[in-house]
């Protein structure tokens, strides 16, 4: 027998081949693990950069961010500066915004962005802030004293006022989450306006939630029955549409014109009011106050701003007061438009009248009871108690005329010319009345006085285009009402 030692020429040039295969394979992605952990490492050390930056602010109330650029960057922020070929710092959103083009290891990589949303880009002319919200909706219009917040599964965390994309955004009205903010006590305020984004708001410390409507026009599509409001945002410098809000001819909504002023949205109560009627809380399950005068409830709501309230709102500039007839109507029709639930508001049927369906957390999995379907939407507009809104019949049952501006006047008892003989556009009487066999019953010279959505004994007539009256503005253990802020 004879022993072959070694190998063949083609056997060779089977491994050189097999092998030249292999190579070809490997390089490239060895090379792009290379390029992703280069790219990844820029990243970081752009974050680093801007922790610096935010840090040297917390040391010093007067730096200027923008002062900082490749040449100064190892003075002031103790950094080299040999890898990088230009360090820029502008403001955007009110905050530091940071551009790095880098040179040496990270040669022609570009990153810019702020800490939570630092991004790789093929040019400077690409950088922008990625915002969550795309649907045009007015930014919210939050008040120093209130902590912008947000749902993530377990508890409301502080959330970022400036909706940049990411962990920690506030809001996409597109996806229906709705603006949400709360007021705290005093003693804990200064620290979670001053908390890092992504702290846990505790329960114990909120007095009021509220959500954000922001201003719109609308359309209802010609038909019968209930259907898909068209919504289109709008900013209050916009030109007002005055079209039928029939179809495709908008008109933009009343509520977002308080008296002389326009407003880019207002801020409504995301429960029926707890605790006392001196002491005001805005909270889910507990018991909703009631049995309350118009005028009470009136006074009560424009107390809220008064001089040393435990909300920490301003004196001036802001009017806190009971919703009006039409700021139901506003909240109503978003509800039913692709930014909301777009479905009948489930009833609240808790009998012991309870913010949010239920005690304690109830309304965590009670979100068919919202606006949106989710956790983010305004709760108990449908059930719950009958709520009082500031519309009245011909100033019919009121000790003293307030401002025009703070309720809706009606001038006939009939819903299809109470609007100075015409259709009082966007206050959901007559453009939805019937809808989902909500209960319709309009003020009258006895029954002065609007209440909406239906007690949370009503049934199939309760909802959030439910209307009804109520004898002069007297109290009633069923009736609450709702705080709107603008």
């Amino acid at each position: 027998m004879n022993r072959r030692n070694g190998f063949t020429l083609v056997e060779l040039l089977a491994v050189i081949v097999i092998l030249a295969i292999i190579l070809a394979i490997s390089i490239p992605t060895i090379r792009g693990l290379i390029d992703n952990s280069m790219k990844s490492s820029f990243q970081s050390n752009a974050k680093l950069i801007y922790k610096a930056i935010e840090n040297k602010r917390l040391e010093n109330s007067d730096f200027n961010p923008t002062t900082i650029n490749k040449d100064n960057i190892y003075e002031v922020l103790k950094i080299s500066s040999n890898d990088y070929e230009s360090v820029t710092v502008s403001i955007k959103n009110n905050r530091p915004f940071l551009s790095v083009v880098g040179t040496n290891r990270w040669n022609n990589l570009i990153v810019c962005g702020t800490y939570h949303n630092m991004t790789l880009v093929a040019s400077l002319s690409d950088c922008s802030v990625p915002l969550a919200d795309n649907s045009g909706a007015s930014a919210p219009n939050l008040r120093p004293n209130m902590i912008p917040i947000r749902w993530n599964g377990a508890d409301w965390i502080k959330a970022d006022s400036n909706n940049e994309a990411g962990d920690y955004s506030w809001y996409d009205y597109d996806t229906k989450m709705w603006a949400n903010a709360v007021t705290v006590t005093e003693a804990t305020r200064t620290s979670y306006q001053n908390a890092a984004l992504g702290t846990v708001v505790n329960a114990v410390d909120i007095l009021t939630f509220f959500v954000w409507v922001p201003r719109y026009k609308y359309a209802i599509p010609t038909g019968t029955g209930p259907r898909e409001i068209n919504i289109v945002f709008e900013s209050k410098i916009s030109p007002k549409s005055t079209g039928t809000a029939v179809d495709t001819d908008y008109y933009t909504h009343p509520a977002f014109t308080f008296g002389a002023t326009e407003l880019d949205g207002i801020w409504v109560g995301k429960f029926e009011p707890t605790g006392t009627i001196d002491s005001i809380t805005i909270v889910p399950g507990l018991t909703s106050i009631r049995s309350q005068m118009v005028s009470t409830m009136f006074s009560a709501t424009r107390a809220m701003q008064n001089a040393g309230n435990q909300y920490g709102f301003e004196t001036s500039g802001i009017d806190t007061h009971v919703m009006k007839n039409s700021e139901w109507g506003a909240t109503a029709y978003l509800s039913h438009s692709k930014y909301g639930k777009n479905a009948e508001v489930t009833i609240n049927a808790a009998a012991g009248y309870y913010t949010g369906g239920g005690t304690d957390t109830s309304y965590i999995t009670n979100i068919n009871q919202s606006t949106t379907g989710t956790i983010y939407g305004i709760y108990d507009m449908s059930g719950g108690g009958l709520e009082y809104v500031m519309g009245n019949y011909n100033d019919t049952g009121v000790d003293s005329i307030p401002d025009p501006k703070y309720y809706d006047k009606y001038t006939t008892t009939d819903i299809t010319t109470t609007c100075d003989g015409g259709i009082c556009k966007g206050h959901a009487l007559s453009e939805t009345s019937g809808w989902y066999d909500d209960y319709t019953n309009f003020a009258s010279m006895q029954y002065p006085w609007v209440r909406r959505g239906g007690g949370y004994n009503a049934g199939i007539n309760a909802g959030a285009f439910c209307f009804d009256n109520v004898y002069r503005g007297g109290g009633d253990t069923g009736n609450s009402f709702r705080i709107v802020l603008n």
